[in-house]
């Protein structure tokens, strides 16, 4: 089992190998990459936007008990 291991780390300690696989991998990569890129940008904004929220919701409840009026 440790002569495997040995033997894997060595394929993968040569340059020209680690490039071929880069090459190969590399329209895999991309495609995935633009299909999840907008996805991780609606996260964001969604992220952003419940952030901006939650502060203006703490805002209210600050400012409500600060300035507690009397009820008429």
């Amino acid at each position: 089992m440790h002569a495997y291991r040995e033997h894997f780390i060595d394929f993968f300690k040569d340059e020209n190998i680690r490039s071929d696989l880069r090459e190969l991998f590399k329209p895999f990569l991309t495609t995935i990459y633009n299909e999840v890129h907008t996805y991780i940008i609606l996260f964001c904004i969604y992220n952003i936007l419940l952030f901006v929220i939650i502060l203006a919701i703490f805002y209210i409840l600050i400012n409500h008990i600060l300035v507690k009026k009397p009820v008429n």
